[in-house]
């Protein structure tokens, strides 16, 4: 068994049954590990509908639906999410980001290591504006909390945009109608723009992450 195949199994279990094709499928499988080499999380229904084409020209070359996916009409599109979600969901996996190649056992140290670095080249910047005592970092954690969550979780861009915006609405609201009322005016703006994007400004919806 290659690689391949140990991929191409993970996302077979993570496609629900009634959703499996018959017959030998290996060979189509092995194609969608490959997207999840290729693709990852940025593997659309399109890019599944063209490895299916794929495999299927060499199994039934008349088949109906060997035809752009942008031909198909909505309810054929629609059987293709649940290998979206499947190979999304693979592509997301340690054992797959192993089989991979990516050194997880590596990188997480190096993740908590630089989070840990920022985390106290903040503190050096805060330490001028706030006395040190045990609950300094308490309103700038919370604030860190709150745009990440406006920005959109996993977005980096969206917590840059966000981080803008919350200072803008922060120093506006304290200019026009005083500091008191800061906080409750920029509360209430998250609250608004969550209401319509519970998922941030350039976060993205949970089954689309998946």
């Amino acid at each position: 068994m290659i690689y391949l195949d140990e991929l191409a199994e993970a996302i077979r279990r993570a496609v629900p049954p009634e959703s499996l094709p018959d017959g030998d499928t290996a060979a189509l499988f092995r194609v969608y590990a490959v997207l999840v080499l290729a693709k990852g999380e940025e593997v659309t229904r399109a890019d599944v509908h063209n490895a299916w084409v794929a495999w299927m020209a060499g199994q039934d070359g008349n088949h109906e639906s060997l035809v752009p996916f942008s031909d198909l009409d909505a309810e054929t599109q629609a059987e293709d999410s649940p290998y979206v979600v499947a190979i999304r969901a693979v592509a997301q996996d340690l054992d797959a980001a192993r089989l991979m190649g990516v050194p997880v056992s590596r990188l997480y140290p190096l993740t908590m290591g630089l989070a840990s670095a920022l985390a106290g080249v903040a503190g050096v910047f805060l330490g001028g504006l706030y006395f040190a005592y045990p609950n300094a970092g308490d309103k700038p954690l919370l604030e860190a909390l709150i745009v990440v969550i406006f920005g959109g979780l996993g977005s980096l861009p969206g917590t840059v945009y966000a981080a803008y915006a919350i200072g803008l609405i922060q120093a506006t609201a304290e200019v026009l109608v005083g500091t008191t009322w800061s906080l409750p005016i920029l509360y209430g703006v998250i609250l608004l723009v969550l209401i319509f994007r519970p998922y941030g400004l350039l976060g993205k919806p949970s089954e689309a992450r998946l």
